[in-house]
C-alpha cells in the first residue's frame, strides 16, 4: 500500500508469484508421497534361508517327545523355518519355533500381551527369559535366543535390537475404503481413531512407514530367533514359574547344541 491508499504494484506482484508457487510446491510434495507410496509396495526381497534350507533336521532328545508342527510353506519371505512341540511328563507341551531374527516383545505387545523381562541369561545359555501375559489372563512362560544365520551360533543379542517386522494388524488394517455408511456416520470419530491406531500399528509405529514413506521392515536375514513358549498352569506361583523357566532352558540349550551340530555337517545348506 502507498502513501496516498492506492495498492502497491509490487505487493501485487509479489501475491501473484506466490500462489503459482505454492501450488507447484503442493503438485511437488503430493508428487513425492505418490511415488514413495507406489515404491513401498514394491515385492519383499526373498529371504536367503528358508523352510527348504533345513531339508532333512530331526531332532529327539530323551525322555521328552519331540513332533515335527513345522507347516511347509512355498512362500520365500516365510518368516518361520522350524517348529516343534516338546512334550515331557512334568509339564504342558513347549512349542519351539526357529524363525528370521525379530523384535519378540514388541511383536507380542502389539498383539495386546503383557511383557516382563524376567531374566537374562546371554552370557551363560544364549536366551533372555520372559513371562507374558495374554489379554485373556493366561500366563505364559518364554526364551528368546538370537542365533547367527552363518555358523547357527549363538550371538548374544538383545532381540529388543531387531527391526519391528510387518504386521497386518486390525480388520482392515490395510484400509480398503468401504465409503460412507451408516455405522460411520454414527461414530466418525472413533473410527478415524480405530484407522489411525491400525495404521500406526501396521507401521510399527514408525513415522516414515506410517505415511507409506519406505517399506514396513521385515524380519533379518542375518540374526535367526530361536523361541520357545510355554503356558503355565492356572495356578501358579514364583517357584512355579522358576522352575518352568528351568526346562524350557534346557530345551533351548539341547535345541541350539543340535544346531550346530547340524550346521557343522550341512555346510552347503546355504
Amino acid at each position: 500500500m502507498t502513501t496516498d491508499g492506492t495498492e502497491d504494484p509490487r505487493e501485487s506482484g509479489k501475491g501473484s508469484r506466490l500462489l503459482p508457487a505454492g501450488l507447484i510446491l503442493c503438485v511437488a510434495v503430493v508428487g513425492f508421497w505418490e511415488y514413495m507410496s507406489h515404491r513401498s509396495l514394491r515385492p519383499y526381497a526373498e529371504y536367503r534361508i528358508r523352510i527348504e534350507s533345513f531339508a532333512g533336521f530331526q531332532w529327539a532328545r530323551r525322555p521328552w517327545k519331540i513332533t515335527d508342527i513345522t507347516v511347509a510353506s512355498d512362500d520365500p519371505t516365510a518368516p518361520t523355518m522350524l517348529s516343534f512341540a516338546v512334550e515331557s511328563r512334568e509339564w504342558r507341551p513347549a512349542i519351539l519355533r526357529l524363525t528370521h531374527g525379530y523384535n519378540m516383545p514388541e511383536c507380542m505387545e502389539i498383539k495386546g500381551y503383557q511383557t516382563q523381562l524376567v531374566g537374562d541369561q546371554r552370557t551363560v545359555g544364549g536366551c533372555q527369559l520372559w513371562q507374558i501375559v495374554s489379554d485373556v489372563q493366561v500366563t505364559s512362560v518364554w526364551t528368546t535366543a538370537m542365533i547367527n544365520s552363518s555358523d547357527l551360533s549363538i550371538a548374544g543379542l538383545d532381540t529388543r535390537e531387531m527391526p519391528f517386522p510387518r504386521v497386518i494388524s486390525g480388520e482392515n488394517a490395510k484400509w480398503v475404503p468401504r465409503g460412507i455408511t451408516w455405522g460411520s456416520l454414527r461414530h466418525p470419530i472413533r473410527g478415524l481413531k480405530t484407522f489411525l491406531a491400525d495404521r500406526w500399528n501396521a507401521s510399527r509405529s514408525d513415522l516414515g512407514t506410517f505415511l507409506k514413506l519406505r517399506q514396513p521392515a521385515m524380519a533379518s536375514d542375518e540374526i535367526l530367533t530361536a523361541v520357545i513358549n510355554m503356558n503355565l498352569p492356572a495356578q501358579s506361583d514364583d517357584s512355579t514359574r522358576t522352575a518352568a523357566l528351568k526346562h524350557i532352558i534346557s530345551v533351548n540349550e539341547a535345541f541350539l547344541e543340535e544346531l550346530r551340530i547340524w550346521r557343522t555337517r550341512n555346510p552347503d545348506a546355504w
